[in-house]
């Protein structure tokens, strides 16, 4: 029999949540030479909150060769900061809440959605992020079909080389968009789409079939792989 935690476990839960997204979104942003400098290939990170509730986390570097199973590599962090987040801390809109839930009702925890609805600064963020990680300046035009206004302003600005540089150029220009605008752009900002962890399992072909049937869901438009990025981008009409 299940029991309701207390609102000081609660308390606890959330902060623990807390902790751990604001951790892996920073390892995730600077995942090269700030953090593994002179052939260092694992960290080990300590998250402790009140009391001596915490959680450890070993995470592997881009140099590592270790075959353990245990460890998740720096690269993966970038991708999986909303792992422990529910459907309803996505903030998705309407269709796309429709759809997430009938994902997990039908497969349950292998459902791992890993990004919901973003704001106008976390998509200048993520953006600016892949720019700099992938040292490819033609990212943005390679992996938006309306994204022509930011990446004109990229090559415009060949000086703009840091994440910071380059978020703060993308926003700028994002921030004169109107909301449909925007939702052109990407579902994320409108809240019409999710992305979720790749399916691995013997359960892929049943996951991503079930995809393609959800109401609302622009099927043609599922991506499996976003210009490098190994997400399942499922986008939903608004």
């Amino acid at each position: 029999m299940s029991k309701e935690l207390s609102p000081n476990a609660q308390a606890s839960v959330s902060s623990l949540n807390n902790a751990l997204e604001n951790t892996l979104r920073l390892l995730s942003e600077n995942m090269s030479s700030q953090l593994f400098p002179g052939g260092i290939t694992k960290i080990s990170v300590d998250i402790r909150i009140a009391g001596n509730t915490g959680i450890t986390l070993d995470i592997e570097g881009p140099g590592s060769t270790s075959s353990h199973t245990g460890a998740a590599s720096a690269a993966e962090c970038a991708f999986f900061v909303l792992v422990s987040k529910s459907i309803d801390d996505l903030d998705l809109a309407p269709h796309a809440k429709v759809g997430a839930e009938s994902l997990r009702q039908q497969f349950g925890s292998i459902v791992v959605f890993t990004s919901g609805r973003r704001s106008v600064d976390d998509q200048a963020r993520v953006m600016a992020h892949n720019i700099v990680e992938k040292q490819d300046r033609q990212w943005i035009g390679k992996t938006y079909i309306n994204g022509q206004e930011l990446q004109k302003w990229v090559d415009d600005h060949p000086k703009a080389q840091t994440q910071e540089e380059l978020e703060a150029g993308l926003l700028s220009v994002m921030n004169t968009w109107d909301e449909t605008k925007l939702g052109n752009l990407s579902r994320h900002l409108t809240g019409a789409a999710f992305d979720m962890q790749p399916i691995t399992s013997d359960k892929r072909k049943a996951v991503r079939d079930a995809l393609d049937e959800l109401p609302f869901v622009e099927a043609n438009k599922i991506l499996e792989n976003e210009s490098g990025v190994k997400v399942w981008h499922v986008p939903f009409t608004e």
